[in-house]
């Protein structure tokens, strides 16, 4: 009898020794992938982006026409195109803004990566929903949401999609998603404080034209939302992109 009870008394405490071991080096674990994302040096990670709030446009002074598609600007100065490609056309205006037009958006050829390369991780909806699902989930990861209690996949797919994260939010530190009249994408950066505003503007649910309008260091130009406004309400995408 008195083995019976050793053993009914031995064999849970040996039952919790293997579970804190296996809790503690998972925490060590999650700690370790947290570590990667630390707030003080990448705060833009833990935020998620915030619904545009809509404001009336500026009124249109210019617009500008390339293979990739058609816009409006707020600003009357004829802009001067310092360079194209294939793939990228940029603008310089005589007040010190330009603007560069990519015909693919970079933010998606992340996506494209880890699409292929994610393996059983992405495999899933709403990852094969659309490109625009992928990245809408991606901008709104935080690393606030690795967690020791959550699946290993599931931790797994976070911390992927936070390195993806950490290379689209290269231009601010804060960011938007908008749906205007079936216009759908994100906006990088805030014009108030930042000098560099990026535009993921989806054509499609797979297909994205990338805008980044740049404030240069000599401009004296004041840029605001409903300038930024005024560029996606116009924005008409050729027939012939793609």
């Amino acid at each position: 009898m008195k083995k019976k009870h050793l053993l009914f008394t031995v064999a849970p405490l040996a039952l919790l020794s293997v579970l804190a071991i296996w809790f503690f080096s998972r925490m060590a674990w999650v700690y370790d992938l947290k570590s990667i994302f630390p707030k003080a040096e990448a705060p833009e990670l833990y935020l998620i982006p915030q619904p545009l709030r809509w404001s009336e446009p500026s009124p249109v002074k210019s617009s500008l026409t390339n293979s990739t598609c058609m816009l409006s600007t707020p600003w009357e100065f004829p802009p001067e195109i310092m360079s194209t490609s294939t793939n990228m056309t940029v603008y310089s205006f005589s007040n010190g803004v330009r603007i560069i037009v990519w015909a693919e958006s970079s933010s998606l050829m992340g996506v494209d990566s880890l699409q292929t390369g994610g393996g059983e991780l992405f495999n899933k909806d709403p990852y094969t929903e659309s490109k625009y699902s992928f990245l809408k989930n991606c901008l709104n990861s935080s690393p606030d949401q690795i967690s020791a209690f959550k699946p290993t996949e599931t931790t797994l797919q976070n911390s992927c999609l936070l390195l993806l994260k950490s290379s689209v939010l290269s231009t601010g530190s804060t960011y938007f998603e908008y749906n205007i009249d079936g216009r759908t994408g994100f906006q990088l950066g805030d014009p108030t404080t930042d000098r560099c505003i990026t535009l993921i503007c989806f054509t499609s649910p797979n297909e994205a034209v990338e805008l980044v309008i740049v404030k240069t260091e000599t401009s004296e130009i004041d840029i605001g939302q409903s300038d930024i406004n005024c560029i996606i309400e116009s924005l008409k995408i050729n027939a012939n992109h793609h």
